[in-house]
């Protein structure tokens, strides 16, 4: 059964920045740098291994033919793996920068609102998700994060051109013009 591909790149790309959000206030609850440091390290390695499917190479092949069961892939699969691919990876390194901007901001609104107690990890530990113990401690870790994000986006913007030849800001203009603002 063929999903539509367009809405498997939103579905994809709504299920990453959920995770991100998710990660994002475990990561600034717990006030350790140490711990935003690790995320964005990790982060980077992700992002490496996903710039594989960004261009033709043997490895994106043998992936294709074991997801095939075995049988080479055509040309045009190849090809759709690589547009999904430049789609993720531009997605996620978006993402990775909006939604810790964006999760700071909407703390610090619900932190300082009348019904704080509430929420999720701000004023209740509901599901599991303690309440940072000071909020210059969240802070603090936000921004190391924030900034861990963006020169991990910039070293892999600049090791994807040099792998591949791709403009990662061209070929995000692209993704944008063809699917808008999705994540």
């Amino acid at each position: 059964r063929n999903i539509d591909e367009e809405a498997m790149i939103v579905a994809e790309n709504l299920t990453m920045t959920s995770f991100g959000i998710g990660l994002t206030l475990l990561v600034g609850n717990r006030g350790n740098i140490h711990l935003a440091i690790g995320i964005a390290v990790v982060d980077l390695a992700v992002g490496l291994v996903t710039s594989l499917q960004m261009f033709d190479n043997k490895l994106l092949r043998w992936f294709l033919q074991a997801r095939a069961r075995c049988k080479p892939p055509t040309d045009a699969a190849v090809e759709r793996a690589i547009e999904v691919g430049k789609a993720t990876f531009i997605a996620a390194e978006v993402g990775e920068i909006i939604v810790p901007i964006t999760c700071v901001v909407v703390v610090l609104i619900v932190h300082s609102g009348p019904y704080a107690g509430a929420f999720t990890g701000i004023g209740t530990t509901d599901f599991g998700v303690k309440p940072p113990k000071e909020i210059k401690s969240f802070l603090k870790t936000m921004a190391v994060l924030i900034v861990c994000d963006f020169v991990g986006a910039l070293v892999l913007k600049f090791l994807v051109n040099y792998m591949t030849g791709l403009n990662s800001i061209a070929e995000m203009r692209k993704f944008y013009q063809k699917y808008g603002l999705i994540s």
